[in-house]
């Protein structure tokens, strides 16, 4: 009954509509339907007067029920930019409802376009969402809008500069709960904005439930700026909630979030992740 999400790393290419080095997933064995994927995209470098948006791309020869290669436009999508001064565009995570059988151990490819010729390659996060089947159906139907309605959630945050993969703090999800059913994933700048900085990544959860297997969920993200800095900065008016199932065990179990940024940051940086259940 669990659903299962595998990060990947993308960058896209550089010319219109070609797509960049694919990335690779390989599903469990346990395998039985891809139900999702998040992603979201931002610039690595902002470069005057060049906009674009990205076709995020998966294939899989292997898996029998799928006619692919298929792909999605993503954002953050963009106009073009100043000629000298911007603080960047910010993007949150998009999620992709899939309805596809599988059999397990299937490989499925990623990879990225841009809509127009831009001059540095996007960053990309993506991750599959898939389960081994029997997912309640009101997950399912609210995989693109998650969670369901939930009874209990906490949040943990810390400061993250590095790209070391850094733990924070665990979080009990309470014994009276049968199933963990969402997450927000997020980050923000919290002072001054360095010239030139993205900063995107993902947490990886482990716990002390039997069995959650891999649970990686990419978070919002923040593109490079142009110049100095200026303007009212980078800003979103909500934090995505992201789809989850985790069946629990019955009694208090922990889940430790840890975060990876992609790449590392000067100063000044925040990450957070929340989990609900019911």
């Amino acid at each position: 009954m669990t659903i299962w999400s595998d990060e990947a790393a993308v960058a896209s290419g550089t010319t219109v509509d070609t797509f960049g080095t694919g990335v690779n997933v390989i599903l469990n064995n346990d395998a039985k339907k891809l139900v999702g994927i998040i992603a979201m995209s931002v610039d690595q470098t902002y470069t005057t007067a060049e906009g674009s948006a990205i076709r995020l791309r998966m294939n899989s020869s292997g898996i029998k029920d799928f006619s692919g290669p298929a792909d999605w436009p993503i954002g953050s999508l963009e106009t073009s930019g100043p000629a000298t001064n911007s603080s960047g565009q910010g993007c949150v995570q998009e999620i992709i409802p899939l309805d596809i059988n599988t059999t397990g151990g299937e490989t499925i490819t990623f990879d990225a376009a841009p809509t127009t010729t831009i001059t540095t390659a996007r960053l990309i996060e993506v991750a599959i969402l898939y389960s081994n089947g029997n997912v309640p159906g009101d997950i399912l139907a609210n995989i693109a809008t998650p969670p369901v309605a939930h009874r209990g959630s906490t949040t943990v945050d810390a400061s993250q500069l590095t790209t070391t993969a850094t733990a924070l703090s665990a979080i009990t999800v309470p014994g009276w709960a049968k199933e963990i059913v969402g997450c927000k994933a997020f980050m923000h700048k919290t002072g001054a904005v360095t010239s030139g900085e993205e900063v995107l990544g993902f947490f990886s959860l482990t716990s002390t439930i039997p069995g959650v297997g891999i649970q990686e969920y990419p978070t919002n993200g923040q593109g490079a700026t142009l110049g100095t800095p200026v303007g009212t900065g980078q800003y979103e008016n909500r934090i995505p909630w992201l789809p989850m199932h985790i069946p629990t065990p019955g009694k208090d179990a922990t889940i430790t979030p840890t975060v990876v940024l992609r790449t590392a940051v000067t100063t000044a940086n925040r990450v957070g992740f929340s989990l609900a259940w019911r």
